[in-house]
């Protein structure tokens, strides 16, 4: 006997058919809603919250160690003092002096040895004081050891400034960054890179009134004077560490 399947195949269809025009459309109030579904709202968000260190209305002393690490003819070593005014966690005002190393760089020797010329008779930047402003924009806590969490800022640092020759003083313009490491409350590493921009005497130079590039005679007679060289614009790279005290 065959059995005749047609007519429950065509009773299922008709259910699912007519299931969607049955359906009610489920609304809820949106203060019904759960609260982990919906984010907090405020009127003035914190992106930081439970600082370690709080720098706003402190000032801020210390010393570096540092180089200039595109100075081809004159030593490169750097030494000075800083201080910072923190206005508030973000805002701030830096001022730093640096005093350039004496004598001549790796460069000037390798020239005195092979070809004679002794740049040791030119004039070099002897100290370099930079005011800039200082905009602290971020602020984190990393976790080295288990029990051992260092604080750190990342800053940017825009300014004016000179750099200081024997009978010269020319103005200067800084921008850069930098970084704090925080070791306790008060003390702190503190590392920055500035660029330094600055019009200064060129050592190769091409006195008033002579076509031709410093000469060795001229050089040993001890005679020269800053005003005899002629002036060129340098782009230097300032790499400086040192300790600083938060008080």
């Amino acid at each position: 006997m065959q059995k005749n399947y047609g007519w429950p195949l065509i009773l299922v269809c008709g259910i699912l058919g007519t299931t969607p025009l049955l359906a009610e459309k489920m609304a809820f109030p949106e203060e019904e809603l759960a609260r982990e579904s919906v984010l907090p709202k405020f009127d003035v968000p914190n992106s930081v919250r439970n600082r370690n260190i709080t720098v706003g209305g402190k000032f801020e002393l210390g010393g570096f160690l540092g180089k200039v690490t595109d100075e081809a003819i004159y030593n490169q070593a750097q030494m000075g003092f800083l201080g910072t005014y923190h206005i508030n966690e973000v805002h701030g005002v830096n001022f730093s002096y640096g005093i350039m190393g004496s004598g001549i760089g790796d460069y000037s020797k390798t020239l005195k040895s092979s070809v004679g010329l002794d740049l040791s008779k030119t004039f070099g930047p002897k100290s370099v004081a930079l005011a800039s402003y200082q905009l602290t924009v971020f602020y984190g806590k990393l976790s080295i050891l288990k029990n051992v969490v260092v604080n750190t800022h990342i800053y940017g640092l825009a300014g004016l400034g000179t750099v200081m020759y024997d009978g010269l003083t020319t103005m200067a313009f800084d921008f850069g960054l930098g970084q704090r490491f925080y070791f306790t409350k008060n003390f702190a590493l503190r590392f920055d890179l500035k660029f330094v921009r600055y019009s200064g005497p060129n050592p190769i130079y091409r006195p008033p009134g002579k076509d031709k590039s410093t000469s060795k005679t001229e050089l040993e007679s001890g005679n020269l004077k800053i005003s005899n060289f002629e002036s060129t614009t340098y782009m230097q790279t300032h790499l400086t560490g040192g300790l600083v005290f938060l008080f």
